[in-house]
């Protein structure tokens, strides 16, 4: 197995063009590319993307998880110990595109992995196909496919665990369309008998779920199984979600959050931020629905969450007075008071 190890790192380093002890000094990008040429047949390629000594770019690709594990746990090898945990990314719709997904993965990064605080490393995304023109084709192809992708996720989450005893080093953030295709993966573990604590924490923004999804699929209450702790984000003002919410004619969780009478897994809070208003460009202040990449209060407070802060020692976050689980963040000197949900 050493030499195994020993030959795929070598050939790795050199499509790289870059000594050991260089390319894990830089940024390495992991990715999960996911090809559906038809309904319910997928295609997933592992990639791993770097920059020689010239600045450009370069790209090894393997149809080979143990390949992409192999270096990936490498690489982790030779972080600092107080800098060791990954963060897995799964985009909503058309964030699988290149200047979409490049300018989420800037933002992730410097949110992330540059804050002084952070305690991550490295972010492996999940590129699936949700980047045709309509919404419902999208959502189409994500049911047809999602077992399939669960299988993929799975595979990987267990393999990137293997080695780090019994606590996970994996943090996960979904967004948007993205978190329905989560919540089929929840859906896939809990009918396959693969529930594990895969993850340290679970980050869902600005789900994409039906109001009363907890009620339609009561197996999504095993995502308690899945974390230590579960954070799910909503937002009033989520322009996006409002037009989702006309297309699917019913309410979305990341619009509206938890029902008055939903009682959610002990480990599992909703943070309502739609009295935060400070993303740093217009377009996402606009539409609030790119909170989990934009908003520096936001991020601020899913980072806190990543590195373990538990409730009352988080900054401008107050607990509901009404609902079991439910918080409120606000912006620096001003409190958000409940409000029906």
């Amino acid at each position: 197995m050493e030499k195994i190890l020993a030959l795929l790192v070598a050939m790795f380093l050199a499509n790289c063009c870059l000594a050991q002890s260089d390319i894990y000094d830089q940024d390495v990008q992991y990715n999960i590319l996911i090809d559906s040429p038809q309904d319910s047949v997928i295609d997933a390629v592992y990639e791993i993307e770097t920059t020689d000594s010239n600045g450009d770019s370069q790209i090894y690709q393997t149809a080979s998880l143990d390949s992409f594990l192999i270096v990936l746990h490498n690489d982790m090898s030779n972080q600092d110990t107080s800098k060791n945990q990954m963060l897995f990314y799964i985009h909503g719709m058309w964030g699988g595109r290149r200047v979409n997904f490049n300018k989420a993965y800037k933002l992730l990064s410097e949110a992330y992995i540059d804050h002084e605080e952070s305690d991550i490393a490295r972010i492996i995304s999940m590129k699936w196909p949700g980047n045709k023109m309509e919404y419902k084709e999208n959502k189409k192809t994500l049911y047809s496919i999602s077992d399939t992708i669960a299988r993929i996720f799975l595979d990987f989450v267990e393999g990137a665990n293997l080695g780090f005893e019994k606590r996970s080093r994996i943090d996960l953030i979904s967004h948007s369309l993205g978190t329905e295709l989560f919540k089929e993966i929840v859906n896939y573990a809990s009918e396959n008998d693969r529930l594990e604590t895969y993850f340290d924490q679970i980050i869902v923004a600005a789900p994409d779920w039906d109001i009363d999804v907890f009620s339609i699929d009561s197996a999504l209450y095993n995502i308690q199984n899945l974390a230590d702790r579960t954070h799910v984000y909503f937002s009033h003002r989520d322009m996006t979600l409002s037009i989702s919410k006309n297309l699917n004619k019913q309410s979305r969780f990341g619009l509206d959050g938890p029902k008055e009478n939903l009682v959610l897994p002990h480990n599992v809070y909703a943070i309502d931020v739609t009295n935060v208003k400070d993303d740093n460009n217009m377009p996402d202040l606009m539409t609030g629905h790119n909170y989990y990449r934009a908003s520096p209060i936001v991020t601020g407070d899913m980072l806190l969450s990543m590195i373990g802060y538990r409730n009352g020692k988080y900054n401008n976050r107050k607990a509901s007075e009404k609902y079991q689980n439910v918080f409120y963040l606000s912006m620096p000197g001003k409190e958000q008071k409940d409000s029906n949900n």
